[in-house]
């Protein structure tokens, strides 16, 4: 559970999971890493910091990526952290005549005022066309409202399915002191608003109603504050469209 407070979840909502994962037969060891993989020309069992071994016959890493960045940097365009294009917020480089999308790509992003660079196949996919329509001479810049989860990837929207459980997820999880429940978490219909110094950085719904979805995002992106939004959030009653000036 402590893992996934660590990604952005809050307690409520962590032994939630963490049960629905117990009842389909999925042991979870938070907190533990493994040390080593052993075996005989096959993975046969996996030894833990903590000692204990335990027998698999199946081992699935995550990894991670290493920017393909060189062709960039030969060509003397500007890079920032971990090799990363810099680019405006049109998504045009150091050079006026070369644009960047995708993973290698950073941006300002204007919803939290700060450079965002995306791992996730929705921005590639978004960022690919307005680069796309901004060399055919739009020059409209990218706005879309990302998210991001301590720990996890980021991208303009996130969403998963565990089971019979689905979840989607906007805005900046890496920070955030108290949340918001609209609807019961038992019920499976809900949704966390997550506030960090009194301010609105993010959402996550679990069958929410479709007429939801929009206000929701819109209201992450206008980051209201949280005394303006508390109450009326909680009360199902009030229709989310009227909370978004």
């Amino acid at each position: 559970m402590a893992l996934l407070k660590s990604a952005g979840v809050p307690q409520e909502l962590s032994a939630l999971l963490h049960a629905k994962y117990e009842a389909n037969d999925i042991q979870i060891l938070p907190g533990t890493k493994p040390e080593r993989l052993e075996g005989g020309g096959n993975v046969e069992r996996a030894v833990l910091d903590t000692g204990d071994t335990l027998d698999v016959d199946l081992v699935v890493m995550g990894v991670g990526i290493r920017l393909n960045t060189e062709l960039a940097r030969d060509a003397g365009l500007e890079l920032g952290e971990k090799g990363a294009v810099v680019v405006d917020e049109t998504l045009r480089t150091s050079d006026p005549h070369i644009y960047a999308a995708g993973d290698i790509a950073a941006w300002p992003d204007p919803t939290f005022g700060r450079r965002l660079r995306v791992e996730h196949w929705d921005v590639a996919r978004r960022q690919g066309l307005r680069v796309g329509r901004n060399m055919a001479g739009e020059e409209k810049p990218y706005t879309s409202l990302p998210y991001t989860i301590k720990g996890k990837r980021s991208g303009s929207y996130f969403f998963s399915d565990l089971f019979d459980f689905s979840f989607e997820v906007w805005g900046n999880l890496t920070a955030w002191d108290q949340t918001i429940a609209r609807g019961a978490l038992e019920s499976g219909s809900f949704a966390l608003y997550y506030f960090d110094q009194g301010r609105m950085v993010g959402v996550l719904a679990v069958g929410r109603p479709d007429e939801e979805r929009e206000p929701m995002q819109a209201l992450v992106k206008a980051r209201p504050e949280y005394e303006d939004v508390a109450t009326k959030l909680r009360d199902e009653g009030v229709d989310m469209s009227t909370l978004v000036e």
